[in-house]
C-alpha cells in the first residue's frame, strides 16, 4: 500500500477525516435546502405579481419592440405603459459603491 492510503486510512481511523466530511456533507444539505427554498419563493412571488398585474398580457423583452409590432398590439390594448428597468452602482459621499435597482414606469 502507498503512503497515501495509509496516511488516510489513518486519518480514517483517529475520525478526524469523518467529522471533516460529515461537515462538508452537512454544509452541502444546508447550501442545497437554502437554494431550493430560494426557487420555491421566487417562483411563489411571480405567481402573485401575476395576480397583482392585473394585466391580460405582459411582453417582456431585452431589445426595445419594434413598430411593426407595436401597430400589431395596438388595437387589442386599451391602456399600456412600458417599463425599463436595470441595475446600476450608485456612489455615495463615502466612494462606497452600492448596486441599485432601477425602475422607470411610463405613464399610461
Amino acid at each position: 500500500m502507498s503512503l497515501a492510503f495509509r496516511l488516510l486510512w489513518r486519518q480514517w481511523r483517529s475520525r478526524n477525516l469523518r467529522l471533516m466530511l460529515l461537515s462538508l456533507v452537512v454544509a452541502m444539505a444546508t447550501l442545497l435546502s437554502l437554494q431550493l427554498l430560494t426557487d420555491r419563493l421566487q417562483n411563489s412571488v411571480s405567481g402573485s405579481a401575476k395576480e397583482l398585474l392585473a394585466a391580460d398580457v405582459r411582453v417582456e423583452t431585452s431589445l426595445p419592440l419594434s413598430d411593426a409590432l407595436l401597430t400589431k398590439i395596438t388595437p387589442f390594448t386599451q391602456r399600456s405603459s412600458r417599463v425599463i428597468e436595470f441595475q446600476s452602482m450608485i456612489f455615495a459621499a463615502a466612494d462606497e459603491g452600492q448596486i441599485a435597482q432601477v425602475k422607470a414606469v411610463e405613464e399610461g
